[in-house]
């Protein structure tokens, strides 16, 4: 099929393979603490929600605290799957605030609600004048300085909504100071809006307090197309068409659609640019048509008419996963790829009876990983064809993963809760020790050993981000009690200027801790922009240790900086200016 982008989407999941924990049949995992107010009182009648979020967002259960303020949640593993979970917690009159919990052991945390800050602005047409009616909602929050917590983007437009008045103004007033805020604005008739999107491309960030944020809607394109089987061109209704940027492979913001009984299909509200559109590899219920997407450059105020998305019965993989025993695992993810690895082509998991049936398209594709909560993944590089009609069958087996107990200590030997412990260079999540200093992660040892350099030095970093503190602990066999001890941090500071030494405000600054063979990124999930002075601070940094400082913007070329951080932290430690580069000096 010429010209088709070699992106074709099956499940729409956002595949955890690097999310391991103990994870058995029979395991259950506890999380406790109690909701506290502005002055650490216990807020009695806070609504507390646990989601569990792995592609599809849902909700778990909820519970309203009592006069203590206490909360508490049992989950057991096989409910769980692959998923991580998110405490949500609401409370009339103060912010809501949440607590990821990767579910990896039991965890006690309190979590803290402020008063609420104010967010607000106006949205406006192309030609100034107020959108009256615009729905504003929440399409992503980033954390608060300690915990990085991610709201995703369904849970996060659940959580909020609004529409603009007459003069097209909104008002948030249910917000922590501390969250970074994307929104999702939507209008009959213009184009949707993703604030970290937007159409000049500008780096952005909005927080509580801001109350001047202007959003621009210009008109909408439109796409009309229809799904039909390729070998004789009938019409396939019932299948649910999606959209995408081409630049990020993602479709969030935009509603997917279901062909009608002609094989119909429409977009509205889509903005100018390039995008993808394809129905995936499962979704026309109960068949098994499957197709490629294809690429689509879309005007303001334009329609692109006469799209056809063709779709073959193709073939279909199963694979099963088991563990050392030889049980059946579920939930497994399984990612397959096109032979050349341009581009992911289909995931799913497995059944109850370990099982995974992914469609595919005819032609020839790798089995690359399949992996599970609690499990090491298993990276096989199986090379198969598919062809009309075929079904190929692989059985893996699937090892328990290594786990590490710990605890973070301060100067004096006392807990310190709330520290992010990241073990590197390994793709496991960061945790966060609970309020007795005790943290639990795993490790994925064999792969590590197996494809890293022999010399590979393997480190846990812990980041007291709340203290301005930090601790590092080379692993030397031991994967149990050990003990990580804080010392002051180093905060570096830095001013970035154009090429004619003016400050450059809204430059996206990151910033990684260079080990043996790895690199760790010392943001996490915020965006660190720099201010009107084009000044940055970047908190936590390990003593005596090689950094390297990277800033992107818009119009000039990536810099790099490596930095070797003080001996002794505690204080500042500027960096001094650093210079963008136009991408017109660019050398040819």
């Amino acid at each position: 099929m010429s010209g088709h982008v070699r992106i074709a989407i099956q499940l729409w999941i956002s595949f955890m393979v690097t999310t391991c924990a103990l994870a058995g049949q029979g395991e259950q995992f506890t999380a406790q603490g109690a909701v506290l107010g502005p002055n650490g009182e216990p807020v009695n009648g806070a609504i507390v929600s646990l989601y569990l979020t792995y592609g599809n967002d849902r909700l778990y259960e909820q519970l309203t605290t009592n006069q203590d303020g206490k909360y508490k949640f049992v989950v057991r593993a096989q409910e769980v799957g692959n998923s991580y979970g998110l405490i949500v917690v609401q409370k009339d009159a103060l912010a809501w605030n949440c607590r990821r919990w990767l579910m990896l052991d039991d965890s006690v945390a309190d979590i803290s609600l402020d008063r609420p800050k104010e967010l607000a602005g106006v949205v406006v047409n192309d030609k100034g004048h107020p959108v009256a009616g615009a729905n504003v909602s929440l399409h992503s929050v980033r954390s608060s300085s300690v915990r990085a917590n991610y709201v995703p983007k369904h849970l996060a437009k659940e959580l909020f909504s609004t529409e603009t008045d007459s003069q097209g103004r909104f008002r948030v007033m249910t917000l922590s100071v501390d969250w970074q805020i994307d929104f999702l604005i939507e209008a009959p008739g213009y184009a949707t809006i993703q604030s970290e999107y937007l159409p000049d491309s500008r780096y952005t960030v909005y927080t509580p307090g801001q109350t001047d944020i202007r959003f621009i809607l210009r008109p909408e394109a439109r796409i009309h197309g229809t799904v039909v089987r390729d070998s004789d061109g009938q019409p396939l209704p019932g299948a649910e068409v999606r959209i995408g940027r081409t630049r990020t492979g993602v479709a969030y913001g935009f509603d997917s659609a279901i062909s009608d009984q002609t094989g119909k299909f429409s977009f509205r509200g889509i903005p100018e640019g390039d995008f993808w559109v394809g129905t995936g590899t499962s979704h026309v219920p109960d068949t098994d048509w499957v197709g490629w997407s294809i690429p689509i450059r879309t005007q303001a105020g334009e329609t692109t008419s006469g799209v056809k998305l063709e779709l073959t019965q193709g073939g279909v993989l199963e694979v099963k996963a088991v563990d050392s025993l030889g049980a059946p695992l579920e939930g497994a993810g399984v990612t397959v790829f096109t032979r050349d690895g341009s581009s992911g082509l289909a995931q799913g998991s497995t059944d109850g009876e370990g099982l995974c049936r992914i469609h595919v398209p005819t032609g020839a594709y790798k089995l690359i990983e399949v992996g599970k909560r609690g499990y090491h993944a298993c990276e096989p590089h199986i090379f198969f064809d598919i062809a009309q009609g075929q079904a190929i069958r692989r059985e893996l087996t699937l090892t328990k993963a290594d786990r590490i107990d710990g605890i973070v200590v301060d100067e004096a030997g006392e807990p310190v809760s709330d520290v992010r412990v990241v073990l590197m260079p390994s793709p496991t999540d960061a945790v966060f020790s609970d309020k007795h200093g005790r943290f639990t992660t795993t490790w994925i040892k064999r792969y590590d050993e197996q494809n890293r350099p022999d010399d590979t030095v393997y480190e846990l970093i812990a980041m007291d981000l709340k203290g301005g503190r930090a601790g590092a602990m080379k692993m030397q066999g031991e994967m149990e009690g050990l003990r990580i001890g804080l010392k002051p941090a180093v905060t570096m500071t830095g001013t970035i200027v154009d090429s004619e030494g003016k400050p450059r405000e809204g430059a996206m600054v990151s910033s990684w801790l260079r080990g043996d063979h790895w690199g760790m990124n010392l943001i996490a999930s915020k965006r660190l922009l720099t201010d009107h002075s084009g000044r940055f601070a970047i908190r936590c940094v390990l003593p005596d240790r090689t950094c390297e400082i990277n800033i992107n913007t818009h119009g000039t070329k990536q810099v790099k900086k490596s930095i070797r951080t003080p001996v002794h932290g505690g204080k500042p430690f500027d960096v001094g200016r650093i210079e963008l580069v136009s991408e017109a000096d660019t050398d040819n």
